[in-house]
Formats: C-alpha cells, structure tokens, sequence
C-alpha cells in the first residue's frame, strides 16, 4: 500500500513516504510534490520506501525542481540502503542533500538558511557601498 503523510515540525513540512516510490504510485507522488511547493523548507522521508524506479526518480527530480523555483528548500532523508545505492548510482546526491536522519536533514535546512541570510547581509552592503559615494 502507497501512502503519503505530511507533518509540520515548526516551519518545516516533513513528507513521509511509504510504499514503493514506482509508476504505479507515480502520480499520487507527483501530486504530493506540487503540494509540497507551498512549504520554504520540505524534508522527504523516504524511510518507508523499498523500492524507487525512474519514474519514482523523474517525480523525486521534478519535485526538486518545482520547490526550488518557489524558492524553497529540500532535504532527503532515511533512504533505506538499496533506496539510496540507486539514488546515488543516478546522481541524485548531487541534486539534493541526501543524510541518514530527520535530525540531520533539519539542521541542513538551518545551515542553508544561515547561509542564505549572510548572502543577502553581503549584497545589501555591497549595494549600500555603492550608493554611498553617489
């Protein structure tokens, strides 16, 4: 059985996945993630996934994607082994952050945060720099 549950841990929407992340369960998954679009920060728990096949991975990737251009983030977490040996034989480490726990995904999540926040301090003195001798 393919079930999807969203929780809320502060500001952050945990998805819980379980069942076969395969073209049966496809489009249930594709819809989950166009929902997730609407969260800043999303971690995929992929805990109760035994098996992903491509078109479980072209929704995981289009998924990534659609939150990232709603300018979200997202973390993948508690694959089990033979999940995340095909996440990355494919490369997906590369795409997302892929880490053992919820735990770990959260503190990801703040660390990309920080680091978003301390761009953003850069650019403003950088603009503020500039206008200055104007």
């Amino acid at each position: 059985m393919f079930a999807i549950r969203i929780e809320m841990l502060g500001s952050t929407a945990i998805c819980r996945v379980q069942g076969d992340a395969d073209a049966a369960n496809a489009p249930a998954l594709r819809e989950c993630v166009v929902a997730l679009t609407e969260y800043r920060k999303v971690i995929l728990d992929f805990s109760g996934v035994a098996f992903i096949d491509s078109a479980g991975l072209g929704c995981l990737i289009a998924g990534v994607r659609r939150i990232r251009a709603a300018d979200g983030d997202v973390v993948l977490c508690s694959a089990r082994r033979a999940v995340h040996r095909v996440l990355q034989t494919v490369g997906m480490d590369r795409v997302l952050p892929i880490v053992a726990t919820i735990d770990e995904a959260l503190a990801v999540l703040e660390a990309t945060e920080d680091v978003v926040v301390e761009d953003l301090g850069m650019a403003r003195s950088r603009t503020e720099a500039q206008e200055l001798p104007a």
